[in-house]
């Protein structure tokens, strides 16, 4: 998700719960 990139540890987590790829 090019989305993470802005954040990486506030979006990281919430993305983590979506797709544990990104992170």
């Amino acid at each position: 998700h090019a989305g993470y990139s802005y954040c990486g540890g506030c979006a990281g987590f919430a993305y983590r719960q979506i797709s544990p790829i990104v992170v």
